[in-house]
């Protein structure tokens, strides 16, 4: 009866190991910011990235703005840049990176320092590096979450 319990405790301690079925572990959460110097009559942008995946390297502000979603720059699929359109009094702009059964998506949303400001349509971009090729993957872009 004592060899049953013991042989019960042990296969409850190997239960208890660091060994998963789950086929990305969640990694702890990292977070990553990039300043957005002003552009004449701009304020600087403070962004965010937290990232869920374990995988982001740095970000960095991309020269110049860009296009709005996301493009895969250079070969490999190890850098991806993620435009926006902003305002000028924007504050801060809050990025989750994080994987999905499809891929991966990023969850953004915008603080903005001065309600009374009009200028809107201020094209904003961020390059990404990432430790994994991804570049056969979706990323899908959320606007409007935490």
């Amino acid at each position: 009866m004592r060899a049953a319990g013991l042989v019960l405790v042990a296969l409850a301690a190997i239960g208890c190991g660091p060994w998963t079925t789950e086929p990305h572990p969640t990694p702890a959460p990292a977070i990553y910011e990039a300043v957005i110097e002003p552009a004449e009559g701009r304020d600087r942008l403070l962004v965010s990235l937290l990232d869920r995946t374990g995988m982001v390297l740095g970000i960095e502000p991309a020269a110049g703005g860009g296009p709005e979603g996301i493009t895969f720059v250079g070969e490999g699929g190890l850098e991806f840049t993620y435009g926006w359109l902003g305002g000028a009094c924007d504050s801060r702009h809050l990025v989750t990176f994080e994987r999905t059964d499809a891929g991966f998506r990023l969850l953004t949303r915008t603080e903005v320092a001065r309600v009374d400001c009009d200028a809107i349509g201020v094209p904003r971009q961020i390059v990404v590096r990432v430790s994994e090729s991804i570049d056969l993957l979706p990323i899908t872009v959320v606007p409007g979450q935490p």
